[in-house]
């Protein structure tokens, strides 16, 4: 039986409180908070991108370290997380049409 994607959010959200209550993990939010509060939101949107482009699917609400801080500095994680997702997906199929584009001139 599907679950209900409001519940589905629900369980996620009650996930990610509690990573973010574990043991440590504040003073880990607040280093990154510290580390990334003179850049630009743009730059912390490059940054996020590029953590993105290394870790795939492994980068989660729960599993990202600063997921608070870029929430706040952001916007909703599903919303720039989503844009981020298309971007990485139209620069995956930019090198094939180069390619193409090379060999049939």
């Amino acid at each position: 039986m599907p679950v209900d994607p409001k519940r589905k959010k629900t369980l996620s959200d009650k996930s990610v409180s509690r990573k973010l209550r574990e043991s440590g993990r504040k003073q880990l939010e607040d280093e990154f908070a510290l580390k990334f509060a003179s850049v630009s939101d743009g730059e912390l949107y490059e940054y996020v991108k590029e953590q993105k482009r290394l870790l795939g699917k492994k980068m989660t609400r729960a599993n990202t370290v600063g997921y608070a801080y870029l929430v706040k500095r952001l916007g909703p994680w599903d919303v720039f997380m989503g844009r981020i997702g298309r971007e990485l997906a139209e620069e995956a199929q930019i090198p094939e049409n180069k390619e193409k584009d090379g060999e049939q001139g």
